[in-house]
């Protein structure tokens, strides 16, 4: 039954949504990546970060064999690695910027924002 107990529930399917952790978001550069253990066939929903770390949200077979991927975290200009074959999300996030690093115009903001592009390498059997 639903929550209000007047329907049965649904039919369920196999998949499920896991979460993958990915790197720290403070030491994230231009051009990164990690390399995680998934199942065949994930279906990458969505990266953001949380607690200073990106993670990676995919809906997966959990029966489904391990793979390794490279997920990409390209930033806004930089060349795109030619093994990053999936488009998965842009996110965007905000760092306190070095005072010893000049800044043209002299402006005096404390905080930088980045634009991060999300790519899924091909899948490698293990």
């Amino acid at each position: 039954m639903n929550t209000n107990g007047s329907e049965p529930m649904p039919k369920l399917g196999s998949e499920v949504v896991f979460k993958y952790p990915l790197m720290s978001a403070s030491t994230v550069a231009p051009l990164s990546y990690t390399e995680i253990d998934c199942q065949s066939g994930a279906k990458f929903i969505e990266i953001n970060v949380q607690e200073q770390k990106f993670m990676a949200w995919a809906v997966v077979d959990p029966s489904a064999p391990l793979v390794t991927r490279k997920i990409w975290i390209v930033g806004t200009g930089t060349p795109i690695p030619v093994d990053a074959v999936e488009y998965i999300d842009t996110i965007h996030t905000v760092h306190q910027r070095n005072p010893r690093i000049a800044v043209p115009g002299g402006s005096q903001q404390t905080e930088v924002e980045y634009v991060w592009h999300i790519f899924a390498g091909k899948e490698v059997s293990q």
